[in-house]
C-alpha cells in the first residue's frame, strides 16, 4: 500500500496534478472565524459544516507534503539578501545539514518531526522574497540586485515600511516622456485606473495623450497598494493619493527650453468624483482651470443618436 501510494504521489507531482492528500470530491465543508487581533477575541464563526459521503469516505492517496525547517527558510533568505545564487544556497543547505547546524536539527527526532531540512528543488518557489523587498532591491545603487534599466524609467518610488504608509511606483521611459511633451504638454490629459493587475492589492493607473491617429498613447503608469485596512482593492484610493502621484510626474517632467513648464491643459476622466478632483488639483497645473470632460456625455450621446433613430409612432386620429 505505502508503494503504491508513494507512486501515486510521484506521478501526481511529475504531472503537475493534483498534490492534496486527499481526492477532491466536490465537499463543501469549511469554516471561517472572524477574530480581534491584538485581543483574538473571536467576533463569528460561520461555514457549512457537513461533509457528503465521498468526503467521509475517502481515504489518504498521496503523502502530504512535508514544510521546510523555518530556521532553513530563514537561512536561505539572507543568502538571497547578500545576493547567493540558487547553487550557493543549495551548497549552504547541504554543508549545514552534514554538520547537523540547523536550528533543533541535532535533537530532532525524524519519526516525529513535521518538518525537513533538505532543500529540493521545488523549494525555491517558496523560498523567495517578497515582492515589495524586490522592488527596493531592484532600485537600491547598494543591493546586489540592483537594476539599472528599472531604476531609469522609475521617477517616484515610495517604499511601504510602516503599516499607514502607501507603497507607489511610477514609471516613464524617456520614449513615453517624449510622447508626453508631444501629446499632452498644452494638449489633453487623459487619466484612467484598472484593478486585478496581479494577485497584489495593487492598483495601476495610467495617463494617457491622443496621436493624430486618435490612438492612445501611454505616457506614465502609476502603481501604489490599497491603503491597510481596505476592505475592496478597487476603493483603495482617495483624491489625496491621485493628486500626489499627478504632482510628481509634473514635478519630474519639469520643463523643457520653448516648451516651459509641462502643463496638460485639459483632464479627461470618468464619473469618478476622486480621479475629476485629483485632475483639478491645483498642484497638477492649468488642467485644475479647465473643463473636466466625462465619459458620461460620450454615453449620452450614444443614446441620444439611438433614440432619434427610433421609428414614429404615428398618433390615432380623434374623429369630430
Amino acid at each position: 500500500m505505502a508503494t503504491a501510494q508513494a507512486a501515486a504521489s510521484s506521478t501526481s507531482l511529475d504531472q503537475g496534478t493534483r498534490r492534496a492528500p486527499y481526492d477532491f470530491t466536490g465537499c463543501l465543508a469549511h469554516t471561517e472565524v472572524t477574530w480581534v487581533e491584538n485581543t483574538d477575541n473571536i467576533i463569528c464563526i460561520i461555514g457549512f459544516f457537513d461533509h457528503n459521503q465521498e468526503c467521509q469516505k475517502s481515504v489518504l492517496v498521496r503523502y502530504p507534503a512535508v514544510p521546510l525547517h523555518p530556521h532553513v527558510v530563514k537561512i536561505a533568505l539572507l543568502q538571497m539578501r547578500t545576493g547567493a545564487d540558487i547553487g550557493q544556497i543549495h551548497n549552504k543547505n547541504l554543508e549545514m545539514v552534514t554538520h547537523q547546524l540547523y536550528r533543533d536539527q541535532r535533537n530532532a527526532d525524524p519519526t516525529r518531526m513535521n518538518s525537513r531540512y533538505e532543500l529540493q528543488a521545488g523549494d525555491f518557489s517558496h523560498v523567495s522574497i517578497a515582492p515589495e523587498q524586490n522592488v527596493d532591491n531592484w532600485l537600491d545603487q547598494s543591493s546586489p540586485h540592483y537594476k539599472c534599466e528599472v531604476a531609469d524609467a522609475v521617477f517616484h518610488y515610495a517604499p511601504r515600511a510602516e503599516r499607514d504608509e502607501c507603497f507607489m511606483v511610477c514609471i516613464a521611459t524617456p520614449e513615453m516622456c517624449d510622447a508626453a511633451w508631444k501629446y499632452c504638454h498644452h494638449k489633453q490629459l487623459v487619466l484612467d485606473g484598472t484593478f486585478g493587475v496581479c494577485t497584489s492589492r495593487l492598483l495601476l493607473w495610467i495617463a494617457m495623450g491622443i496621436d493624430k491617429a486618435g490612438h492612445g498613447i501611454p505616457m506614465a503608469m502609476f502603481l501604489f497598494l490599497a491603503p491597510s485596512g481596505t476592505r475592496a482593492t478597487h476603493a483603495g484610493y482617495n483624491t489625496d493619493i491621485l493628486a500626489t502621484l499627478l504632482g510628481k510626474w509634473r514635478d519630474w517632467m519639469g520643463s523643457r527650453p520653448g516648451d516651459g513648464i509641462f502643463e496638460p491643459f485639459v483632464g479627461m476622466t470618468d464619473t469618478d468624483t476622486k480621479e475629476q478632483a485629483a485632475l483639478l488639483w491645483r498642484p497638477c497645473g492649468k488642467v485644475g482651470l479647465a473643463k473636466v470632460e466625462k465619459k458620461l456625455r460620450n454615453g449620452w450621446e450614444c443614446q441620444w443618436k439611438v433614440y432619434c433613430q427610433l421609428p414614429t409612432i404615428s398618433r390615432p386620429s380623434t374623429g369630430a
